[in-house]
């Protein structure tokens, strides 16, 4: 199982070597094993989403953001009908 971390986290994976598993990596990685027990207590824990469903959350949102942009017509600009009042300055009555 691949997954996705969400938030950093210590692991062993194979119950000795605690390494750093960092926000936003896939694991398994050279280096960083991952198996099936400590990437479900991960997961179960809240710090890492199943990698492959993060992919298809992430291609959807990129679909969805295209297909809202040429609806819209590009890019948004805001524009503010009139400009800001000047201030007042005060004048000294003597």
């Amino acid at each position: 199982m691949k997954i996705k971390m969400i938030a950093t986290a210590k692991g062993a994976d194979d119950g000795f070597t605690v390494r750093t598993y960092t926000d936003g990596e896939v694991y398994p990685q050279d280096g960083y094993p991952c198996g099936a027990d400590l990437a479900q207590a991960f997961v179960a824990g809240g710090m890492a989403v199943d990698a492959e469903a993060a992919e298809n959350i992430d291609a959807s949102s990129a679909q969805i953001a295209q297909e809202t942009q040429s609806d819209v017509g590009g890019d948004i600009t805001t524009q503010d009908p009139k400009p800001a009042p000047k201030a007042r300055q005060s004048r000294k009555r003597g």
